[in-house]
């Protein structure tokens, strides 16, 4: 092993292992489908051939018609690529169409494709869904054919021109997509000196977001190096680390970080950060006035067993009209005990699949009748009324 301060640690093994033995088909539970891949991103477009291959698809280069005759077949494409008339074309062809997105935008491309996988994909996943898609036992329709992820909450449309330096693909991929959502214009780097040339052909960027530890060039001396540029001088610079250590943010605030956002973040917390340092004001993404009906990401965990999901929507749909009925005949009775007790039960059936709006109704509900303010019974029953409209 061969070992520098401040640079890492280079190590190699010998290792005596067996040949390999042939997958079997249950290991490779789409031999013989063929699949298109019509994706931008590289590294995107070659993980997912590689997952595909080893699932037994046979991955093709070219146009869609290359999938005609096949018994099985996927077209794997951005979400800008899924228009009406792809939709159709792979139609004729029998293909099913797939789209990779990103949290939140499932819904941009309901009725032109046939599954929506949310980034980053593994490899299990995508066996099970495609698998589900193949054999018809997930439902799935072009109507209604999305694989939901967790909706975002309201974040702010940034419009900011970002610098992003890390070197770890997978960061890289997920702070792209995250700073995609977020309306901001991205440039790539994957070490420290890269960041720097950028810098220096380019003084447009807004801010930079600069991992700490990298090949070449580490974050904190590509700071120190940028800032000996008069112009780069307050550009703000927000460090990524894997460390919440104070020692660790003293380090960044010396290499002259102005500020920092620890590893794993998710994008309220990246959306905070960046908000913090860019100068233009930001435009609030447009949000409905209301609370949903129905948040789905209560039964996100469980969103690759969908008649698991769809029998827990019939049991709230058959069971949801006769507690509304007790927490009426309850209010009609001025029966503090009661209303309490119904509006109670109905509030955590509620909340398990995600009726905020209702669940919003029997908190509201519960309490006026635990407080004893039953002289208020009309207002609660014309809500409770309501959520059941």
């Amino acid at each position: 092993m061969e070992s520098e301060p401040n640079r890492g640690s280079a190590f190699c093994f010998t290792a005596r292992l067996a040949l390999g033995v042939p997958r079997s088909k249950q290991e490779r539970p789409l031999e013989g489908a063929r699949a298109v891949v019509q994706v931008a991103h590289a590294e995107t477009r070659a993980c997912l051939e590689a997952y595909l291959v080893d699932l037994g698809v046979d991955c093709l280069d070219g146009p869609i018609e290359h999938l005609a005759e096949a018994s099985t077949a996927f077209l794997f494409v951005d979400p800008a690529a899924a228009t009406p008339a792809l939709a159709g074309a792979a139609g004729r062809l029998g293909a099913r169409v797939v789209t990779l997105t990103h949290v939140g935008r499932e819904e941009h491309t309901r009725g032109l494709a046939d599954l929506a996988l949310v980034r980053p994909i593994g490899r299990r996943r995508l066996r099970d869904q495609l698998v589900r898609l193949r054999d018809g036992r997930s439902k799935i329709s072009r109507r209604n054919a999305i694989v939901t992820g967790p909706p975002l909450k309201p974040i702010p449309r940034l419009d900011a021109r970002v610098l992003l330096a890390e070197d770890n693909p997978i960061n890289r991929l997920v702070a792209e997509g995250m700073l995609e959502l977020l309306g901001c214009t991205v440039v790539s780097v994957d070490n420290g000196r890269k960041a720097c040339d950028a810098l220096a052909q380019q003084h447009s960027f807004d801010v930079v977001l600069m991992d700490c530890q990298m090949p070449e060039l580490d974050g904190l001396s590509a700071t120190r190096e940028l800032r000996r540029d008069p112009r780069l001088v307050d550009l703000p610079v927000i460090a990524l680390t894997a460390n919440a250590l104070e020692g660790d943010q003293a380090r960044c605030r010396e290499a002259t970080m102005n500020d920092f956002v620890s590893k794993p973040y998710t994008i309220e917390q990246l959306a905070e950060v960046v908000q913090r340092w860019v100068r233009r004001a930001p435009q609030e993404a447009p949000v409905g006035a209301e609370e949903p009906l129905l948040d789905d990401s209560c039964l996100a965990p469980m969103r690759d067993l969908p008649d698991l999901v769809a029998q827990l929507y019939e049991l709230f749909l058959e069971g949801t009209p006769p507690l509304l009925d007790a927490v009426l005949r309850a209010l009609a009775d001025c029966d503090a005990a009661a209303i309490a007790a119904h509006a109670h039960r109905l509030k955590g059936s509620c909340g398990a699949v995600g009726a905020r709006r209702l669940h919003a109704v029997c908190v509201k509900v519960e309490e006026l009748a635990a407080a004893g303010c039953l002289r208020r019974g009309g207002e609660a029953r014309g809500s409770a009324g309501r959520g059941r409209a």
